[in-house]
């Protein structure tokens, strides 16, 4: 399963963009600002809880959540980073770090029917994983 995470420009303190599943557009994303300079250590760009990942591909597993309370989608081997997730969430204080998805562009800032958005994805993921297919995530 290919899930691909187009980013656009930060603005106002948050990163929108869109997320397709093997091509096909699924939902919106919001992430913290994107401060990642290519070919420096993450260390000299992040600020931590407050900073989106780098641009890379990273592969998905869905383990326990301490913080949600049930398995999460979580992306694995982030440079830098530890505890990256995709999950629900309408504005930057939701994140930290993280990928919010959503079905609904509010503003500049905010995502809407983020619950709904992240059930579909879920499923999606946890179909690929139980038939055996290896899930990998895009960022651009």
């Amino acid at each position: 399963m290919d899930i691909q995470v187009k980013r656009n420009a930060t603005k106002d303190g948050a990163t929108m963009g869109r997320m397709t599943v093997d091509s096909g557009w699924i939902c919106y994303t919001l992430e913290n600002p994107v401060r990642e300079v290519i070919g420096q250590p993450v260390e000299s760009w992040k600020i931590p809880a407050h900073t989106a990942i780098g641009i890379g591909t990273y592969e998905i597993a869905l383990l326990p959540s301490a913080h949600f309370g049930r398995i999460m989608p979580h992306l694995l081997n982030v440079p830098g980073f530890d505890g990256i997730l995709i999950h629900p969430g309408n504005e930057p204080a939701d994140t930290a770090g993280c990928i919010l998805v959503g079905f609904t562009i509010e503003n500049d800032t905010t995502i809407g029917a983020s619950r709904g958005a992240f059930s579909a994805l879920f499923t999606q993921i946890e179909d690929a994983i139980t038939a055996g297919q290896k899930v990998l995530v895009t960022i651009a």
